[in-house]
């Protein structure tokens, strides 16, 4: 599913940016769009989000300037892509500073905004495409889809992961062993429903089947503990996956 957030004070102007991204190829039926009339209104809202994949945002909002709040949008999705769009002002060293991926105006012809908005959406394709863990098992080299991981554990200079039971590798759970380490696992993995539950192993959301505040059971009925320390934090994020599914 694909999370699209325009933000602009002109709702005619939200309503044909939405036909628009439809007609340069955004895929009706896995693209859900989040509609903001204001930064504040916007911001308020941060904490129901567990990613964006597209933010379009307008420079000259009623509250804020927008290459002010980009900077706050910035740093809490740092991994999403953000397009600004305004009718009259021009981008300035500062708009830079956020790393938006285009800039677009609204002056620009329904033909010519489609044009670039084809761009916008293979790139966000592009990062949306599912990651694969490079592990071994034994002198067994495997390429892992991220959505067969259950969690990955800590190892000793390296990182143990287990897999589903609808992976050909579930019964080599225990000896499958990537070389990257957990942080950096989490960095490539966050924005495909990878959590900490323990500052020892990531899970990935959607295989968690029943939460409580202490554990949480897997989608193979094996059970882990949340620690004292990651509660509050995993529990926010899979309510946040939650509701990226409905």
């Amino acid at each position: 599913m694909y999370h699209i957030v325009i933000c602009d004070d002109d709702t005619l102007f939200i309503d044909h940016m939405k036909c628009l991204l439809l007609r340069a190829g955004l895929p009706s039926e896995t693209c859900k769009f989040y509609s903001y009339l204001s930064a504040s209104e916007f911001e308020a809202d941060f904490p129901n989000f567990y990613t964006i994949d597209l933010l379009i945002l307008d420079i000259q909002l009623p509250d804020v300037n927008g290459t002010v709040f980009a900077k706050s949008f910035r740093e809490k999705f740092p991994s999403s892509t953000l397009v600004f769009c305004s009718g009259k002002q021009s981008p300035t060293p500062e708009s830079f500073e956020s790393e938006p991926y285009r800039y677009l105006l609204k002056a620009w012809s329904d033909e010519h905004m489609v044009e670039k908005l084809t761009h916008v959406i293979a790139h966000i394709q592009t990062e949306k495409t599912e990651p694969f863990i490079h592990a071994g098992w034994y002198s067994t080299q495997l390429k892992l889809p991220a959505s067969e991981i259950m969690y990955i554990a800590r190892g000793r200079g390296c990182s143990k992961i287990y897999v589903s039971k609808k992976s050909p590798y579930y019964t080599y759970n225990d000896k499958i062993l990537c070389k990257s380490s957990l942080s950096d696992l989490h960095a490539l993995l966050h924005d495909f429903y990878f959590a900490y539950a323990h500052n020892s192993y990531l899970v990935n959301l959607q295989h968690v089947t029943y939460l409580n505040k202490t554990e949480l059971t897997l989608s193979d009925n094996s059970m882990l503990t949340i620690s004292r320390s990651r509660q509050k934090e995993f529990q926010a994020m899979f309510f946040r996956y939650m509701k990226s599914q409905d």
